[in-house]
């Protein structure tokens, strides 16, 4: 509300005549007590110049400045995606309002850019783990509304070291070796995908592995093994991680998992052990020898070897 006009540092009140004002190049006559919807100065006063126009009707001048102090209103927050992978780019989409305009509109301080009226989008960076998105609408007065409503989750994706994981590329990297007789094949479907694995034992022996090499590993970290196994006989198996070459040192797994004529899921955690620097020689095991007999058929699939983040 807009309560008295200051010409010559004389207040006059408002309610005695017509005003004629110019602003922005657009007249508006006052008649009697008057208002406008925009916000002025906090002492609520117009500011005229000199030149007054001294008739019966009113007074005439032109409006030097008129204060907004009427703040954007932010309508909606949306992201394009809550829960990304680490390093993702999220799509922010903004409806802010004014009465004036908005002029500036950002969002973890990353500049947004206007698609139209009211519609303001961009784009930020997903970080690991819960984070709020801080978005901030402006207009040509300086003022500014904040919004912390919303929030996305990234993960970051496990890498898994183990190479042709679930046998989809056939045989190869993998190794299987033994001192007895035996055969290493590729069946069709698998447990996960179109293919598996299976070690088939025509005879026994005291060495008889499945493994693949050349596994690089942190020393004293966490690690996630999981596969998928069978046995036609419901013989174990023992997975072992170790240096590849003498003396065949344990890297700080060695397990025994309890097989049976059905398809089962493993997974188990641990922590790397007996080295001090990044090793390249990392082999993962699976031992059959001390379980396996002639005729039995060992079945693997989808094996996986991650860091735990």
């Amino acid at each position: 509300m807009l309560r008295f006009l200051t010409i010559y540092k004389k207040q006059y009140r408002s309610s005695c005549f017509t005003c004629l004002l110019l602003y922005r190049q657009k007249r508006f006559a006052l008649i009697g007590k008057f208002s406008l919807t925009s916000s002025p100065g906090s002492n609520n006063t117009l500011f005229f110049t000199a030149g007054i126009n001294d008739e019966t009707h009113g007074l005439f001048g032109t409006i030097l400045s008129v204060s907004d102090i009427t703040k954007p209103v932010i309508n909606s927050v949306t992201l394009n995606n809550s829960t990304p992978n680490t390093g993702d780019a999220i799509l922010v989409t903004v409806n802010a309002t004014d009465n004036v305009g908005v002029t500036n509109v950002l969002a973890n301080g990353a500049s947004l850019t206007n698609q139209g009226e009211s519609i303001w989008n961009g784009t930020i960076v997903a970080l690991a783990g819960t984070n709020q998105v801080n978005v901030s609408a402006s207009d040509a007065a300086g003022n500014t509304v904040w919004d912390y409503s919303t929030s996305y989750t990234a993960t970051t994706p496990s890498i898994d070291l183990i190479s042709n994981p679930g046998f989809e590329s056939g045989t190869s990297p993998w190794i299987f070796y033994t001192n007895g007789t035996g055969r290493f094949n590729i069946i069709s479907p698998g447990f996960e995908g179109n293919n598996a694995s299976v070690v088939r034992i025509i005879s026994g022996g005291s060495n008889i592995q499945l493994y693949q090499k050349g596994l690089a590993l942190k020393p004293n970290t966490q690690y996630r093994l999981s596969f998928e196994a069978k046995s036609s006989s419901g013989h174990d198996v023992k997975v072992s991680l170790l240096k590849h070459g003498s003396p065949y040192t344990n890297y700080g797994f060695a397990q025994i998992f309890n097989l049976n004529k059905d398809w089962q899921t493993f997974t188990t955690e641990f922590n790397t052990k007996r080295f001090t620097n990044t090793v390249n020689d990392g082999r993962l095991m699976f031992y059959l020898a001390q379980f396996a007999e002639a005729g039995d058929k060992y079945y693997f699939d989808s094996v996986k070897l991650e860091e735990v983040q």
